[in-house]
């Protein structure tokens, strides 16, 4: 073979490779769709490398499509998360849920104080239907729950404004007080 057919077969199989590359880079990446997948499936995307490459706005939508039957911020026991996934699984989420319930947050204080009431109503009612679907998780993560470590509340007074603690401490009271006015016990 002479020297030009070798640089042209080379010159060519490097455009090639080039092109192929900048194509796998430029293809937007689409999630999956969380309805038609297990739960385990969902948490495992959730706490994926691919999950934590979609832009910002998929990976909310995802994980709003996901949120609204099935409670999987946390770990559960179908998905066999190793400790890796289980960190990544927080780490991709921790944001969006924090959006959406800085959401509600600002929902609740939107609301005239007359309607503040059904509101409240609203979101005590989704947490005893997940309640219901699982009884012994509430025993389950109330041993947890409730167990502010040094590094968990200063994390959280980093991630936050004091504003943003201000609506939740007066939200969290109200809904307390709710609760016991309806006469639901937190488990």
């Amino acid at each position: 073979m002479n020297k030009r057919l070798i640089v042209i077969l080379v010159g060519s199989c490097v455009v090639l490779a080039s092109a192929g590359v900048f194509t796998y880079a430029m293809w937007p990446v689409t999630a999956p769709d969380p309805v038609t997948q297990t739960r385990g499936q969902a948490v495992k995307y959730l706490a994926s490398k691919e999950f934590s490459k979609l832009d910002p706005e998929k990976k909310q939508e995802y994980f709003d499509a996901a949120w609204e039957d099935r409670n999987y911020w946390q770990r559960p026991r179908d998905a066999n998360l190793t400790d890796e996934e289980t960190k990544n699984l927080r780490k991709n989420i921790r944001p969006l849920f924090r959006r959406r319930m800085e959401q509600r947050l600002d929902k609740y204080f939107e609301l005239p104080p007359a309607e503040r009431t059904a509101y409240l109503d609203e979101v005590i009612d989704r947490i005893q239907q997940r309640w219901s679907r699982d009884p012994n998780r509430a025993r389950r993560s109330g041993r947890r729950r409730g167990r502010f470590t040094p590094g968990r509340v200063r994390g959280m007074i980093e991630r936050t404004t004091p504003e943003q603690r201000a609506k939740f401490d007066e939200f969290r009271k109200a809904m307390r007080k709710r609760m016991r006015e309806r006469g639901v016990e937190r488990r």
